[in-house]
């Protein structure tokens, strides 16, 4: 295959790049191509040269783009970690917001509780977190998107799956970890996600690890790890729905709920 547009990209776009094919086997070349988090330096809509670029690369392959930024454009005042997706003509076509901040890191926890704790600087980045939940449509279908450590939520990769979407993608930035087993057990958290939903789930993860599974979390194909590397693979079709994805915590909730139940009859007898 042909990705010597997408190789060059790389030359300044540090970390992985995920590069799969849809559902379909009609294709001009490549159906979406995903960068990691913290992948870009810049935004495309404030940066008119890498927007340039990134269309570029999309037009050459008649691809749609997804890329990682600080989104300081949505709401002026305002900063989010943010993913865009661009069309196969380089146009922005959705944009989401990082529901879920890294307390400490990007945001100063309870400041909903204690408004004052907004002005306590730890080096934390200060985002706004997203409220919505969004789901992007390009040449895989529908998908929802996990940003970082959004993949050990279950209930956000749920909702996206009962809002519509028929797979998932996850973006990180995991260089905090090093060459250690954080790598992967942050990875294995993900593909929980795809396992609970009987989605299929994609890992882009600027220094791994870069991955694509099955909608039963199997792992279709894998990068290397702390090496540019573009893996490309074909996505599989879901699964049928789970009673997770269904009725989300009640069940186990149920069961708690009865135990508790049943200790307490039994100390009321003695």
């Amino acid at each position: 295959m042909e990705i010597a547009g997408i190789q060059k990209a790389l030359d300044d776009i540090r970390g992985e790049a995920l590069v799969f094919h849809g559902f379909t086997d009609y294709m001009r070349d490549y159906d979406l191509i995903v960068f990691p988090e913290s992948s870009l330096m810049s935004d495309p809509e404030t940066d008119p040269t890498l927007h340039r670029e990134l269309t570029a690369i999309a037009k050459e392959h008649g691809s749609y783009i997804l890329a990682n930024v600080i989104d300081e454009v949505t709401e002026p005042g305002k900063a989010f970690n943010a993913n865009r997706l661009y069309d196969p003509q380089g146009r922005l076509v959705g944009t989401y917001a990082k529901r879920h901040l890294v307390p400490f890191g990007e945001r100063m926890p309870f400041q909903w509780l204690v408004p004052a704790l907004g002005h306590v600087d730890f080096g934390q980045a200060e985002w706004r977190p997203g409220t919505d939940d969004v789901l992007f449509a390009g040449g895989t279908g529908r998908f929802g998107c996990l940003i970082c450590f959004e993949a050990i939520f279950p209930d956000l990769a749920r909702r996206d799956v009962n809002n519509g979407a028929t797979w998932l993608v996850n973006v990180t930035n995991d260089e905090w970890f090093g060459n250690s087993a954080a790598l992967y057990q942050h990875a294995a958290m993900a593909v929980f996600r795809a396992v609970e939903n009987h989605v299929p789930l994609a890992r882009s993860a600027n220094t791994g690890l870069t991955l694509v599974t099955d909608a039963y979390g199997r792992i279709v194909a894998q990068a290397p790890v702390w090496r540019p590397e573009i893996l490309v693979a074909r996505l599989a079709s879901p699964g049928p729905r789970t009673p997770y994805t269904r009725f989300g915590d009640w069940p186990g909730i149920a069961c708690i709920a009865g135990a508790l139940a049943l200790v307490a009859f039994a100390f009321g007898r003695r």
